[in-house]
């Protein structure tokens, strides 16, 4: 279950929901998921009997309806170089993705200037978040699993059981690790989709991975590091 005290604008959290498992974690552990995923802006202010305190301040309450990009990966992506991963992301062709994709290379500058790939304290989360100046100050959240957990499983279990080639099949059952590139509907359409799928790229190459996109199709990287469909 997901406890919360509210008292003024101090509210007091001793645990977190996340799908169908419970999680105890600190404040200073969840922050980023509830200021990505229930859109909050959070601020910190002190701890007290043990719990952490924080001001939230909410600044949109729109529908929550997320879209993932999932890579099967063979090996973890391990810890996440912030400044590595950003610098991969800087030099992605963007004029040409956005005529792939279909969004307005106006976004490009912007999207550019404010692009960071923020991660927890001593790399401590399972995710970590891309901003790049959205609009509504979302940002791509990427998250990673192993098929121990249940989310892992069970999407794991879904897609294996599917009307999948035997060369497909024969892909996932090697693989161990599930990243997952969330979006918000209104990204779909700006920066974030580009972005979500070169963090998608980035990752299959990372662990050697096959990509499940958002068109419900599925890629892997050729030698060149190029997203090639497999069916």
């Amino acid at each position: 279950m997901f406890h919360v005290k509210h008292f003024g604008c101090i509210i007091f959290f001793n645990g977190y929901k996340d799908e169908n498992v419970y999680v105890q974690r600190p404040l200073s552990d969840i922050l980023l998921i509830l200021e990505s995923r229930l859109l909050f802006h959070v601020k910190q202010l002190d701890k007290v009997h043990g719990l952490s305190a924080c001001m939230i301040s909410v600044y949109s309450m729109e529908a929550y309806l997320s879209f993932n990009i999932l890579v099967f990966n063979k090996q973890s992506l391990g810890v996440i170089d912030s400044n590595c991963l950003r610098s991969f992301l800087m030099e992605v062709h963007f004029d040409t993705l956005c005529s792939q994709y279909g969004l307005d290379p106006s976004l490009i500058e912007s999207a550019r200037t404010n692009l960071a790939v923020v991660v927890s304290k001593a790399h401590r989360l399972p995710f970590f978040l891309i901003e790049y100046g959205d609009d509504n100050g979302c940002p791509l959240i990427v998250t990673e699993s192993d098929f121990k957990s249940e989310r892992g499983s069970c999407i794991y279990n879904d897609l294996i059981s599917g009307d999948l080639s035997e060369d497909l099949k024969s892909h996932l059952k090697a693989t161990n690790f599930l990243v997952e590139i969330e979006l918000m509907q209104h990204q779909l359409s700006n920066m974030g989709l580009l972005l979500a799928y070169e963090a998608a790229r980035w990752a299959a190459f990372k662990g050697g991975g096959i990509i499940f996109g958002l068109d419900r199709a599925w890629y892997h990287l050729n030698h060149y590091c190029a997203i090639l469909p497999s069916e």
